[in-house]
């Protein structure tokens, strides 16, 4: 029995060791597919779990309280992005909240939606799937990785019903400026609704809809250190929302069931982080990407697609010549240096190769592309010692092949 005993708790040390060694030597460098979740944030979920786990839809004290907690936590949100009018609509997370933005214009009369050939699948398959409800979808190409005012201009008219376009792309990190293309294309076609997955620009972009040309947008708070579990979209009118889940009244009965409050709770205390140390954040981490192409540069066939003031600086889509990016990012991480290949919803299908050829790149370029995504939990001598391995096992593979 003792021995039994024994052996478990060695197991059970050498698993726990195992772990602590693998956060204090790792680097994580795929920040786009999630985050760390701030202590602050953590701390705020687990107040909820432990001590105010009411249910805030309930009539009693403790319920009436909570409900304050929370909605003082949807307009820590509204406040972060300026709005003005209309509402926060919580979801479990963004893929649900572009699905419900979708599903709400299944109705509308103009049955043509204009949109691009690289969003997120969360947007890109709900969209797609309206072609069987009567739409024609149009998508425009990205020339030169940033999508402009004129590339909408050029194929929307009247007969359109629907724009959605990415404010931040989640695989190359370029930036589409949504607020003032909203802007110009409300006062051709006022009609028209305008959404946009906010994901990769929501808490690192400032983002202001006081104007209220922009009808949705979609949020996700893993991407921002909060939790997983935990979305939100605003919608400039409510009253164009067709829930996809009917059953209770919870958020304005636009999304029934209990809501997730450590989730909300902990999203909140993270945008007052981020609301904070947007600008310092944004500056901090565009030197770790500039340092980090700067080191890639000194390798010979190197290309970088995501260079410059129209790309975030949190995302740095790089290719690497004749390396699979897949065999790149296995030698890594034993190494424990962790990136990607592409959007980790989409990895597995390797659907990332729609996104990358939707940019102009060939298949070939397309299999050879990785991502580095940063955020400012990471430090340069991480990001100057992620940059060596890198260099150290492309210079392994290529000597491989010879």
């Amino acid at each position: 029995m003792i021995k039994q005993v024994l052996v478990t708790f060695l197991l059970l040390f050498t698993q726990l060791y195992n772990i602590i060694e693998l956060v204090r030597f790792m680097i994580y460098l795929d920040n786009c597919a999630t985050t760390k979740v701030y202590k602050e944030a953590m701390e705020a979920a687990l107040h909820a779990f432990e001590v105010t786990y009411a249910n805030p839809s309930s009539i009693h004290k403790a319920g009436f309280l909570l409900r304050n907690d929370f909605e003082e936590a949807r307009e820590c949100i509204k406040k972060f992005l300026n709005i003005k009018s209309g509402e926060i609509i919580f979801t479990s997370c963004a893929s649900e909240a572009n699905n419900i933005i979708v599903n709400s214009i299944k109705d509308i009369k103009k049955k043509k939606i204009l949109t691009t050939a690289v969003e997120h699948q969360a947007m890109n398959k709900p969209i797609d799937n309206l072609v069987v409800c009567g739409f024609e979808v149009i998508k425009i190409h990205p020339k030169g990785g940033q999508i402009t005012l004129d590339d909408v201009l050029t194929k929307l008219d009247d007969s359109f019903g629907f724009l959605s376009l990415m404010h931040v792309n989640n695989e190359v990190g370029s930036i589409t400026r949504v607020e003032s293309i909203a802007r110009e294309v409300k006062k051709l076609y006022p009609d028209i609704i305008f959404a946009t997955d906010a994901v990769q620009a929501f808490g690192k972009l400032r983002i202001d809809l006081s104007e209220g040309n922009i009808d949705f947008l979609s949020m996700s708070g893993h991407k921002v250190h909060a939790p997983k579990g935990i979305g939100c979209f605003y919608a400039h009118d409510t009253h164009l929302v067709k829930p996809l889940i009917y059953g209770g009244e919870q958020e304005f009965s636009l999304r029934a069931g209990t809501e997730n409050v450590p989730g909300v709770l902990a999203l909140a205390e993270a945008v007052k982080i981020l609301d904070k140390n947007l600008e310092n954040n944004y500056k901090y981490v565009n030197n770790l990407k500039n340092k980090m192409i700067a080191s890639l540069k000194e390798l010979d066939g190197v290309n970088v697609h995501s260079e410059g003031e129209g790309y975030s600086p949190y995302v740095l889509s790089v290719a690497f010549d004749n390396i699979k990016a897949e065999v790149l990012v296995h030698i890594l991480e034993q190494e424990e240096v962790y990136i990607s290949t592409s959007s980790a919803c989409s990895s597995k299908q390797k659907k990332h190769m729609r996104v990358l050829e939707g940019y102009g790149y060939s298949e070939k370029e397309a299999e050879e592309t990785v991502r580095i995504s940063f955020s400012e939990m990471n430090t340069e001598e991480e990001v100057l010692k992620a940059a060596e391995l890198i260099k150290k096992a492309v210079k392994f593979i290529r000597s491989v092949k010879k």
